[in-house]
């Protein structure tokens, strides 16, 4: 299951050379910025897992038996660890294309080089309490939705699979699609962060409409697999810059906006491998990367970032 770390330059970024589907960057500057957006996302919901409650039911030491986590794209690594630290009776398992970036790990953490688009894991099914997977839509690209049933086959009678998937939408202050901006155009009328992202989703063959719609299409993909019952799914908003409405799913919202502002003008830059392969020239997206970080500086334009949370139980 190990494999021989493999890094290549694309468009000014290093990218595994694991698996052509997942282009974000594997270089030190994403996982800085996937620890960041680790941060932003454990203050808006409170906490490192949703629901609380009842993920710590689950992971609650049983005499005689041995708790698991497995963390499926575990990135940085921060979050297995940090889980680690909060339940050192459990054993956690973080699998990525690339090797966490943390200093410490925990002596019930450990972590695998592994591509699990390319393997199911078999000797493995059903032996996790709790199977974790977060933002890893931009990239799969493609067979999200055959990714989740995979991951259900991991997960013990019992066991609960907990998912987070960002939205491809930007939204409005009214939290619907909010409008993408355009060249030549007053600033403030649209999103450019939207742009780029519609961009990127018109552009890319590979990515289909699974891929595309992963943050709202999940819940149902859950709700419609008879391997599981009791499923919850909640919508975070995070304000871009800004504390958000009162009306939104989101804690420390001065904070998150601020974290979430940082995120946006990074994710354009973790893009830009993804969008220069798909025939957008450097000058056109340095122009749309300089109208985005514009946009969240000077707070042009209010928006919202979104993230889809769910979870479910196997029966």
């Amino acid at each position: 299951m190990t494999a021989t770390v493999d890094h290549k330059p694309l468009h000014g970024r290093l990218v595994n050379g694991m698996s052509e589907h997942y282009q974000l960057p594997s270089d030190n500057p994403e996982m800085e910025r996937l620890t960041r957006q680790h941060r932003m996302i454990k203050l808006g919901m409170g906490g490192l897992v949703w629901p609380q409650q009842r993920i710590n039911q689950v992971l609650a030491p049983s005499p005689g038996t041995v708790k698991r986590i497995l963390d499926v794209g575990s990135g940085s690594g921060v979050w297995a660890v940090e889980m680690a630290e909060c339940f050192p009776h459990v054993e956690i398992l973080g699998i990525d294309l690339v090797p966490p970036v943390v200093k410490y790990i925990p002596p019930n953490c450990r972590f695998e080089i592994a591509n699990f688009l390319e393997g199911d894991l078999v000797e493995r099914w059903g032996t996790f309490d709790v199977v974790h997977c977060r933002n890893i839509g931009a990239g799969l690209r493609s067979g999200h939705k055959a990714f989740v049933q995979k991951a259900v086959n991991l997960v013990k009678k019992g066991g609960i699979i907990s998912l987070m998937e960002g939205s491809m939408i930007v939204y409005n202050e009214k939290k619907e699609p909010i409008r993408l901006a355009q060249e030549g155009e007053e600033p403030g009328r649209g999103s450019w962060l939207a742009r780029i992202l519609d961009e990127w989703t018109a552009r890319d063959k590979n990515l289909d409409e699974d891929g595309k719609a992963a943050a709202q299409r999940i819940p149902g993909w859950l709700r419609s697999d008879p391997r599981l019952k009791d499923v919850q799914d909640e919508r975070l908003f995070c304000g871009i810059g800004w504390r958000g409405n009162d009306d939104v799913f989101c804690e420390n919202k001065e904070l998150v906006g601020q974290l979430m502002a940082l995120n946006a003008l990074d994710i354009s830059g973790a893009f830009q491998p993804m969008m220069l392969s798909t025939g957008v020239s450097k000058e056109q997206y340095d122009l749309w990367v300089e109208e985005n970080r514009r946009d969240v500086e000077e707070l042009r334009i209010k928006s919202y970032g979104m993230l889809g949370v769910s979870c479910a139980t196997r029966v």
